[in-house]
């Protein structure tokens, strides 16, 4: 810890230009976040730019006490039919320094030309390695900058903190810093920062900080580049004045969001597939799930057989409830399908299935109420409630009964009187009504079937080739009337 202390002592201190320089908790939960921005061509007009490419940046706290950052750049784009990006990861200090920087910039044109650049910290001084490689060779070099010279050094995934700072801040003033470029060339880095002032950019107008970096090059070349971001530290647009391409904040961000993580809102139906970042994840999972699919298929080409047999039977039956009859149709091909109705729990389990499988055969199934009736036990109960129902009940039933066919027989009477030419929808409608006054004078009946065993009624089917002791004497009941 003593030895990182020294090493530290011999780079810049911020506080030369900053004097309130500080990064508390606060601050620290500020920096760290995520961004997307897309890449688009300076050719085209501003409020209509086409992307070519997509840039995200994300910065996540790290270290025992997060006293330290980790800065994660990624960029891909496509130019003139060729692909090519750029990767950073660094570590950084909460001072800016840098402890560790990996870059990489490639381009695939007839094979792979890329360019990486490792810098990281030994003794007393910045170890520098670099990487050329191209579709014929590879090669590499190795230097050592030291403190002494090289104090002022902030890398790219430092300058990226640096400027959410500044923005956070509102600073005003210019800061004086050194760089290395791709190719290990040292630049001096000067950052001209212009506090939060009203502009407008994308057809919006807002609150833009604005920060102007110039890299000059030993040899007097100087590059420009104009960053605009918001007081929260989120670039609105970073331009590069001597290439062709700009880049720009995603046009589905909101930028009125207060937390910490940009919200990207749901893309419209006939938009989404715009987004390049959105669209190329969608292929990708697409055809992942394509092949996952299309290799277990044909595996198992039994799998497509059982769904044809499905679908073939669906289209037959023509189930009102296709989500029940699916249910039941695939539970047959369930590797316990009578799991549900047993306890796994018991040490008989397979007895105890096949003994219900045997007594489910000698059940009977009412059509009307939908409930089991133990087949064994029907004689007996049928015997007792007509028992019942003829002596200890006689007179009660009787005079149910005797008013249902009174009221038929006057029905009929009246119906005779009636005019020939009454259309069939009348009579049915009537029948119904009929058929509705009539249900509260039998449910005395229901109420002595319900002696042995309670069922719910169907109030509409007549139509019946197996019932229970109470629905069949519904049933008779429903004969009389349509007689």
């Amino acid at each position: 810890m003593s030895d990182k202390k020294e090493i530290f002592c011999k780079l810049f201190d911020i506080r030369k230009w900053i004097p309130e320089f500080s990064i508390d908790y606060i601050k620290r939960a500020a920096l760290c976040f995520r961004e997307s921005l897309i890449v688009c061509l300076k050719n085209e007009s501003m409020n209509d730019m086409k992307p070519i490419g997509s840039y995200s940046i994300l910065v996540e706290s790290i270290g025992p006490k997060a006293q330290e950052f980790l800065i994660h750049v990624q960029s891909s784009m496509s130019i003139d039919g060729h692909f090519g990006g750029s990767k950073v990861i660094s570590s950084v200090t909460s001072k800016f320094h840098c402890l560790e920087e990996k870059r990489t910039e490639f381009i695939y044109e007839n094979g792979l030309y890329e360019k990486t650049i490792f810098i990281g910290i030994e003794d007393n001084c910045y170890h520098v390695k670099l990487t050329h490689t191209c579709p014929c060779d590879k090669s590499s070099e190795i230097k050592d900058l030291s403190f002494y010279t090289n104090s002022r050094l902030i890398s790219e995934g430092a300058n990226i903190l640096l400027m959410r700072y500044l923005a956070l801040i509102n600073y005003e003033g210019i800061l004086s810093f050194q760089s290395i470029s791709i190719d290990g060339d040292s630049t001096e880095s000067n950052y001209i920062c212009t506090p939060i002032e009203c502009m407008e950019l994308d057809n919006r107008v807002l609150n833009v900080y604005t920060i102007e970096r110039k890299l000059c090059r030993e040899d007097g070349t100087v590059h420009t580049m104009r960053t605009y971001l918001t007081a929260k530290g989120r670039i609105l647009r970073h331009n590069w004045l001597d290439v062709p391409y700009i880049l720009k904040i995603n046009p589905l961000a909101d930028l009125n969001i207060p937390s910490k993580t940009i919200r990207i809102e749901t893309p419209l139906k006939d938009s989404w597939n715009k987004d390049i970042e959105m669209f190329s994840k969608y292929l990708d999972i697409k055809f992942s799930k394509i092949a996952e699919e299309t290799e277990y298929l044909a595996d198992h080409p039994e799998i497509k057989q059982l769904i044809a047999d499905y679908i073939q039977i669906l289209l037959v039956v023509k189930p009102e409830n296709v989500i029940d009859f699916t249910i039941q149709h695939f539970k047959a091909f369930a590797k316990n399908p009578m799991t549900w109705e047993t306890s796994i729990l018991k040490e008989d389990y397979d007895n105890n299935v096949t003994s219900q499988l045997t007594e489910k055969k000698l059940d009977t199934l009412c059509n009307i109420c939908g409930f089991y009736v133990d087949y064994t036990a029907l004689k007996k109960i049928c015997s007792e409630e007509i028992t019942c129902f003829t002596q200890e009940n006689h007179e009660e039933n009787s005079k149910v009964i005797s008013s249902i066919d009174s009221k038929n027989s006057n029905d009929c009477m009246s119906d005779t009187e009636e005019k020939l030419d009454i259309s069939t929808l009348i009579n049915q409608s009537n029948f119904s009504s009929q058929l509705k006054k009539t249900c509260d004078q039998y449910e005395d009946i229901i109420k002595i079937c319900d002696k042995y065993k309670s069922y719910t009624k169907c109030s509409e089917c007549s139509k019946v080739s197996k019932i229970c002791t109470k629905c069949s004497i519904i049933d008779q009941i429903l004969h009389k009337l349509k007689d």
